[in-house]
């Protein structure tokens, strides 16, 4: 798995702060694989599932169902998979 960095600036005001935590949070969420033992992280699986789906022009309601599939029937059922695109 393709490990990142990242510097944030310094931050001073209570904004900053909590702009600061969602930064990091998020950015630990994307390295975490969907599973354990999964290859990949969620990052890179969201992206090149909708890297697929913008490039054949698929509709919400399609990748809706493009990633509901694998978190209730493929996945282990202790998966962080999202069940949908929003």
């Amino acid at each position: 798995m393709m490990v990142l960095s990242m510097e944030l600036p310094n931050l001073e005001t209570e904004d900053d702060v909590d702009y600061e935590k969602n930064m990091v949070e998020m950015f630990q969420d994307a390295q975490t694989s969907f599973y354990e033992g999964c290859p990949t992280s969620c990052l890179v699986t969201i992206l090149l599932l909708l890297n697929l789906c913008i490039t054949h022009g698929v509709n919400s309601t399609f990748i809706d169902e493009l990633l509901y599939l694998p978190k209730v029937d493929l996945f282990p059922k202790d998966n962080t998979f999202p069940k949908s695109f929003y």
